[in-house]
């Protein structure tokens, strides 16, 4: 599969030893920029933007070429719950950001975006923001996580509770056996609750 078929525009470095001059111009290529250092004495480093012109797309070879010369199999394909957009934002929103406020002033041209109302996961998928995985909390001293915690945790008051709802606490950050709370909030052993 050729992942350029879809790309209007291809951006590349590339090390050379001859003429600007000589990049062949007649490919349907409809802007080209360079930026040219001479960093290496025996050739030249230059970034090169190729922009197609409306209605093209980059080969496998760097040439433009139709879209419809693209085979289906070489026709970009975005996973479930995405689609193609020319210029996509570098800042999409994830589980772990889903309203990213701050971003660069970049495109990602031709990517794959998440369909509205989804998010990518830690893996790139799109995903329904209530199926991202719970944030573990990062709990304090003598704490433990418990993704289904009690609703009757002991503390310094009753250390030993009797009967309690069976119905979890969710994602609760709850006392290390052998610790209580105390009437600070901190997880504590029983003896320090009488000082």
């Amino acid at each position: 599969m050729n992942p350029l078929c879809n790309l209007s525009t291809l951006f590349l470095i590339l090390f050379y030893s001859f003429g600007i001059e000589s990049l062949p111009l007649d490919l349907n290529i409809s802007h080209v920029e360079t930026n040219l250092t001479t960093q290496i004495p025996t050739s030249h480093i230059f970034n090169l933007t190729i922009k197609c012109n409306e209605g093209y797309v980059v080969s496998s070879n760097g040439t433009c070429i139709l879209s419809s010369e693209c085979s289906s199999s070489e026709k970009k394909a975005c996973p479930k719950n995405s689609h193609i957009v020319p210029c996509g934002s570098p800042c999409a929103p994830t589980c772990d950001n889903p309203s990213p406020t701050i971003c660069t002033v970049q495109c990602i041209v031709d990517a794959c975006t998440c369909d509205d109302g989804y998010v990518l996961d830690s893996q790139n998928n799109c995903i329904k923001p209530e199926n991202c995985p719970k944030k573990q909390k990062i709990c304090g001293e003598n704490e433990k996580f418990f993704i289904c915690g009690t609703h009757c945790e002991a503390n310094c008051d009753v250390p030993f509770p009797g009967f309690c709802s069976d119905k979890c606490l969710e994602n609760a950050c709850q006392c290390e056996f052998g610790f209580v709370r105390n009437e600070q909030g901190k997880c504590v052993l029983l003896s320090e609750c009488l000082v």
